[in-house]
């Protein structure tokens, strides 16, 4: 049994990984695309996706609410896949509703 759940615990912690991953550079994608389709007929630089999310992270570290909420110590598997569905989608949509505004 602790051996099941010490597993478990490792294989949730390379899922939080991976998908943050994924999720970053997602977003990263998404601002690029967005930031070259509305930004740089203005005359802007065009930047690229690791700048794109440099800036995403910066943004995220001076916006971020994480330490506001209560904390009871545990893992919610459940708060994390809301999380991660939403930083999936929503980029998505604003990636859709730029595409169909340019």
């Amino acid at each position: 049994m602790f051996i099941a759940k010490k597993e478990m615990n490792m294989f949730l912690v390379i899922l939080v990984v991976v998908s943050s991953l994924i999720s970053i550079c997602w977003r990263g994608y998404v601002a690029s695309m967005l930031w070259d389709w509305f930004i740089v007929p203005l005359g802007v630089t065009k930047i690229s996706i690791e700048h794109s999310i440099g800036i995403l992270c910066l943004i995220d570290v001076f916006l971020s609410s994480r330490g506001l909420e209560k904390n009871t110590g545990e893992f919610a598997v459940s708060k994390y896949i809301e999380q991660l569905v939403f930083s999936i989608l929503l980029p998505s949509a604003a990636l859709i509703i730029g595409w169909i505004v340019k």
